[in-house]
C-alpha cells in the first residue's frame, strides 16, 4: 500500500496570482516525488483561471497553469496539509483560524524561506531521514508517518545543535 503523500497547502487572497504559481512551481520542482501541492484563496474569485504575467511566465518555464481554477480554502485543506504556506500573516492565521491543529506546520512563505535551518526545499542535512529529491530530513517527518515539525519539539539537531523554531529564525 502507497503511502500517503506530504501535502503541501499554498494560500493568498483571491487565489488566482500570487499561490498558484508557488503551487505550480513546486509541483514542479517536486515532480516524481511523493508529494502533493494545492492552493487556495482566503476571497478567491471562484472557478477563475490563472491569468496575466504569472501564467504567462509558467508557460515560459514549461509549465502548463491552463487547467487551473481558484477556490476556497477549506478546514478540510487545512487539516489534511502537512506544511502550510500563507503569502501573508493574515493568510497563515486564517488556516489557523479554521483548523487550530495547524498552527506548528503554518508559516508565511518569507518565514519559511528565511528559516535558518531550511536547505532550499531539503528541508534538513544529511543523514536524518528520507526526504524529498533524494535529500534526507527528519525536521519534517518525511518518512515518519506525520510527525510534523519535529524541530519545535527538540527532536531534530542541525548541524549546530538543536534546530530553532522557524519563528525564531525569522525575527
Amino acid at each position: 500500500m502507497d503511502a500517503k503523500p506530504y501535502g503541501i497547502l499554498v494560500i493568498c487572497t483571491g487565489n488566482i496570482h500570487r499561490s498558484p504559481t508557488a503551487q505550480h512551481l513546486l509541483a514542479h520542482a517536486f515532480r516524481g516525488e511523493p508529494i502533493s501541492v494545492v492552493s487556495a484563496g482566503t476571497a478567491p474569485a471562484l472557478g477563475e483561471p490563472m491569468g496575466g504575467t504569472l501564467a504567462e511566465f509558467l508557460r515560459g518555464e514549461g509549465i502548463d497553469p491552463s487547467g487551473f481554477r481558484a477556490r476556497f480554502l477549506t478546514a478540510a485543506d487545512v487539516r489534511d496539509a502537512d506544511l502550510i504556506l500563507g503569502m501573508t500573516r493574515a493568510h497563515r492565521g486564517q488556516a489557523v483560524s479554521l483548523w487550530p491543529g495547524a498552527l506548528r506546520r503554518s508559516f508565511t512563505l518569507k518565514e519559511f524561506a528565511r528559516a535558518r535551518w531550511t536547505r532550499w526545499w531539503g528541508f534538513g542535512h544529511a543523514g536524518d531521514g528520507p526526504g524529498p529529491r533524494g535529500r534526507w530530513t527528519r525536521w519534517w517527518g518525511f518518512g515518519h508517518g506525520r510527525g510534523r515539525d519535529r524541530a519545535a519539539s527538540g527532536a531534530a539537531r542541525g548541524p549546530r545543535g538543536p534546530a530553532p523554531h522557524p519563528r525564531s529564525a525569522c525575527g
